[in-house]
């Protein structure tokens, strides 16, 4: 809502008669970018200070709104694979990786190398 912006209340009317009631409206007017002859009645209008308001708070949204974000290693997984058995293997491959756990006794590690069970008696 543009009362959430804490600007005057006369701005607020003159905004939501002219323009819209909510903060996506006016941005969607393009109020700020080359804006036609009764848009620019409206901001003649406008405290100054309150233009700087909405002005700054939509220029804000516009910049969050555009920043991207890295995606993850599953979405990379799921968007570059085109059929549905390399998207299952995939992601089966890295289940396997996540689930394997890392053997750290050396003992253990070698008899696993060597495919062999060794009992305490042989250690």
């Amino acid at each position: 809502m543009i009362k959430d912006l804490n600007v005057r209340p006369e701005t607020i009317k003159l905004l939501e008669e002219n323009i819209g009631k909510t903060l996506s409206d006016i941005n969607h007017s393009k109020i700020f970018y080359d804006p036609p002859p009764r848009i620019l009645e409206i901001k003649a209008k406008i405290n100054k200070w309150d233009l700087m308001k909405i002005k700054s708070f939509c220029t804000t949204k516009e910049t969050i709104s555009k920043v991207k974000r890295q995606p993850s290693d599953w979405e990379k997984i799921i968007t570059n694979e085109e059929t549905d058995k390399g998207l299952i293997s995939k992601i089966y491959k890295q289940l396997l990786k996540l689930n394997s756990r890392k053997i750290n006794d050396p003992i253990k590690k070698w008899a696993k190398e060597l495919n062999r069970h060794f009992s305490k008696e042989d250690i």
